[in-house]
């Protein structure tokens, strides 16, 4: 097929040919600056190869004008090449182009400190060695440089930007890559200089306004998130105030469920304790319950074309009965309740226990969920006239016949478009009677014809070339689809490890930032710092290893953080109550008197200080007890 085509048509984008060239100077020239033939003098810019001008001036089916190779080669990259070396050659003649603007905008917060500009410069070279890095093309102007990176195919990756930002030097990267590879000359110098989409690859004052909007950004996350925590304290405090669930089973329509339940046998799934925090509903579990499962079971029998219900709308039923305490009937969104659970962890919500019982309810098959919706499970058996269904049932088969005929043919290819279909239907194959015949009769016959067919099927996933193709033109693109997947099974393997390098660097990120609230100063030497029990790996490697280790790691944690604050907790309240005990001793005896009694022992306290004893408001009592005697022999009265 090469030999036939001499401008690379196998490898070119669909029509696009090469429309520029390279001279003996190394200049990049449009197919319309040269004359015809070899003697334009032009190189691949590419490969080098010599080109041939091939322009068609007039002809009654004029055809473009472009560059093709003199010999046959394969040269994938001449159209970005080209284009690439032609923006290096445009920038360094026209000592000029125009800098885009100096802003960042996210989350709708925009800052900007400079408008996108012209700027002209004294000076240009491609191709400029840094340390590290190969710029393009750099522009100078006085002791200034600015390096500039054409975007054709590959933009410049974090790496280079890195090594780019390294050098200190400011640098902007021009992207080419939607523009036509058969540009004139004159549009590709516009979106060069002007028009092409530009960005900041570095430019300190850049950078001033990126840190600028995240910190606008982490100012706003910061008022969200002390909104939040406010708006999850005063909801525990009324959590806190709920009363405990009454019985509630000698309501109306909790005692009628609860007949109904009998008679059906389903006492067995009312009264469970599916989650913590009961009393997010005013009854006990075996009240609400009987109500659930009466509205979601008994009252969906049978069944005909209602889609279920929700769990909110189970809720809202709930709330009819008035089960629902006045704190929960209004809705709160789940980030908020999320952190109500981390201030207190027995926090729940109606929604939250009837969906936790209703999934108790699908584990023992008596509701199941489609598009969020519950509903009962239902047999529906129809008596149909044993003809008529075994009318129906033949023109399934000969449907699903042609159906396996036609996908099949579909996975030929080129191959399967001029098959005749029904010629092959009607046709009997190796001593077994045509597959319409087969299809209608029904039987093991049909059975073993759609076996047949399912390895054909099975054969586009795992190559088989003994496999009985039935005489359908199928050989071909069994070929194809082994090569194609082979092809996905290497993409999918670099994909996986890919995968599994960034989902170890976020798990390694998550751990970090739990130690450092955990441990602070100290985190990177716990982190380091060898796991028991085996002591073979660093905490560090097991949590890069796999999310288990993850989990446990921040279970620990979290264990840490929760032991810190109830030991800060536990302090506070000694604190609190020795004061108490002082103010009080104060009150009653001086402070002398007070000083000598909280710092000496006493035999009452079994020879203990109340400094030391006085820890708790039990203590506390106990301690007061001491310093009043005559109030508590009163109250003892």
């Amino acid at each position: 097929m090469a030999g036939l085509d001499k401008d690379h048509s196998p490898w070119r984008r669909g029509t696009v040919r090469l429309a520029f060239g390279q001279t003996a100077e190394g200049r990049i020239v449009s197919i319309r600056d040269v004359v015809s033939g070899r003697a334009c003098g032009c190189v691949c810019p590419a490969c080098a190869e010599p080109l041939i001008a091939r322009k068609f001036g007039s002809r009654p089916r004029p055809r473009a004008d472009h560059f093709a190779h003199a010999r046959d080669v394969a040269c994938v990259g001449a159209l970005e090449t080209a284009l690439h070396k032609l923006a290096k050659q445009i920038l360094t003649d026209a000592l000029g182009l125009t800098l885009p603007a100096i802003a960042a905008e996210r989350e709708g917060v925009r800052r900007q400190s400079h408008d996108a500009r012209h700027q002209a410069f004294e000076a240009a070279a491609a191709e400029v060695a840094f340390p590290g890095v190969v710029a393009d093309v750099v522009l100078r102007r006085g002791e200034r440089a600015l390096i500039v990176e054409i975007l054709v195919t590959h933009a410049s990756d974090a790496e280079k930007v890195a090594r780019i930002r390294r050098l200190e030097t400011s640098a902007i990267e021009i992207d080419l890559s939607k523009l036509s590879r058969r540009a004139d000359p004159e549009t590709v110098s516009d979106a060069v200089l002007v028009s092409a989409p530009r960005k900041w690859l570095f430019n300190p004052a850049q950078d001033a306004v990126d840190a600028e909007v995240d910190q606008v950004l982490a100012e706003r996350a910061e008022v969200a998130r002390q909104k939040l925590l406010r708006q999850a304290q005063t909801l525990v405090g009324h959590w806190a105030a709920l009363p405990s669930p009454r019985d509630g089973t000698d309501l109306p329509a909790v005692r009628s469920a609860l007949v109904q339940i009998e008679a059906l046998n389903f006492a067995a799934h009312v009264g469970l304790p599916v989650a913590r925090g009961e009393k997010a509903l005013n009854v006990s579990p075996k009240a609400w319950q009987a109500v659930v499962l009466k509205t979601l079971v008994i009252d969906q029998q049978p069944w005909f074309g209602r889609p279920g219900l929700s769990i909110p709308a189970l809720r809202d039923r709930l709330e009819g009965h008035g089960l629902l305490p006045p704190l929960f009937k209004v809705s709160r969104g789940a980030e908020l309740i999320g952190a109500a659970r981390a201030l207190a962890p027995d926090f729940n919500t109606p929604t939250g226990l009837i969906s936790a019982y209703v999934r108790g309810l699908q584990k023992a098959g008596l509701v199941e969920c489609a598009d969020d919706l519950w509903r009962a499970p239902i047999k529906v058996r129809q008596q149909i006239a044993q003809q008529a269904r075994e009318t129906r049932e033949r023109q399934d088969r000969i449907d699903d016949l042609r159906t396996r005929v036609d996908e099949i043919l579909k996975r030929a290819g080129p191959e399967g478009e001029g098959f005749d279909r029904q010629a092959w239907l009607g046709r009997a194959h190796r001593s077994r009677p045509p597959p319409l015949t087969v299809a209608a009769n029904g039987g093991p016959v049909w059975s073993e014809l759609k076996a047949a067919f399912a390895r054909i099927a099975d054969a586009f996933w795992t190559y088989d070339d003994a496999v009985d193709l039935m005489g359908l033109p199928l050989r071909a693109a069994l070929e194809r689809a082994e090569q194609a997947r082979k092809d996905a099974a290497e993409r999918r393997r670099l994909a996986a490890e890919a995968a599994a390098l960034a989902a170890a660097d976020d798990r390694e990120a998550r751990f970090r930032a739990a130690a450092l609230a955990a441990y602070g100063a100290d985190a990177e030497a716990w982190m380091t710092r060898l796991a028991p029990p085996a002591n073979l790996s660093t905490r560090l490697a097991l949590v890069r290893s796999s999310s288990t280790h993850l989990q446990a790691a921040l279970e620990a944690l979290d264990r840490r953080v929760a032991q810190q604050r109830r030991e800060e907790a536990q302090r506070v309240m000694a604190q609190d109550a020795l004061a108490a005990l002082w103010d009080a001793a104060c009150d009653e005896h001086g402070e002398d008197w007070a000083k000598v009694f909280v710092s000496n022992p006493d035999p009452r306290l079994g020879g203990r200080r109340p400094r030391e004893v006085c820890v708790d408001p039990a203590s506390l009592k106990m301690c007061l007890n001491l310093v009043r005697p005559k109030l508590a022999s009163r109250r003892r009265g």
